[in-house]
């Protein structure tokens, strides 16, 4: 019974010295100070209060006018100027705000002499062939919209087959569509509308003949692949 009365009147000390340093108790201990009762007296030791003398001890020492200088010249990028001041990139980008320094969309990594060097002989003596020069030349100047024809082609990582046709008007900001797309709207022979979208029959992504394409809404072409993906997990699920 008297251990009992001890404890609450020890746990009473602690939330009124808690109050007085302004944390909010809601009928417990504050848990963000560990508090010990040394004579009858409350002794509050808070746990980051190192931390923020060393953040703030580091943020004093670092020489915001400097690295604006470093920055503007354009040589160094911010998380290079983060690692030699032993902070977070962000925090950098923030003094450097803070600081009124003027930032650009994109920085370029400081090219070398010798990488200038080494780039200048790969390329110097090439022959061109007359091949590359036409479609060079073909692509510089084309004015392929789709359906009027379309250039080159190339295949994306993830299997489709995209063409050149810089004045179409869902092209890439590379000037490139997909070439199944162009191959129905030149068979239609108009674009096609917003909720339309061509559909591989064979799902064989590098197979854009005609015969292998099918027009259709698209939300008709969502729920055929979702229930296709549902009738693959069911059957998986049933062999296993």
């Amino acid at each position: 019974m008297a251990g009992d009365l001890e404890g609450a009147e020890q746990w009473k000390r602690l939330k009124i010295a808690g109050a007085a340093n302004g944390q909010r108790t809601n009928g417990t201990i504050p848990v963000t100070a560990f508090t010990t009762v040394i004579s009858g007296q409350s002794q509050r030791k808070t746990v980051g209060d190192t931390k923020r003398k060393k953040k703030m001890k580091r943020k004093m020492m670092i020489d915001t006018d400097r690295y604006v200088r470093k920055y503007n010249t354009g040589q160094v990028t911010i998380k290079q100027l983060a690692e030699e001041a032993g902070i977070a990139a962000g925090k950098m980008y923030y003094l450097l705000r803070n600081s009124g320094c003027v930032f650009t969309h994109k920085r370029r990594k400081p090219v070398s002499d010798a990488e200038r060097e080494r780039r200048s002989r790969a390329y110097k003596g090439r022959v061109i062939s007359e091949a590359t020069r036409r479609a060079v030349s073909e692509a510089n100047s084309c004015n392929y919209n789709g359906l009027n024809g379309y250039g080159h082609t190339k295949r994306q990582n993830c299997g489709y087959i995209l063409a050149y046709a810089p004045k179409h008007p869902h092209a890439h900001k590379d000037g490139y569509v997909m070439l199944h797309t162009v191959i129905m709207e030149r068979h239609i022979g108009r674009y096609l509308a917003d909720n339309e979208v061509v559909h591989h029959i064979n799902h064989d992504k590098t197979d854009n003949r005609i015969e292998n394409l099918m027009l259709m809404d698209k939300k008709e072409h969502m729920s055929m692949h979702m229930k296709e993906r549902y009738a693959k997990r069911r059957n998986d699920l049933s062999i296993a």
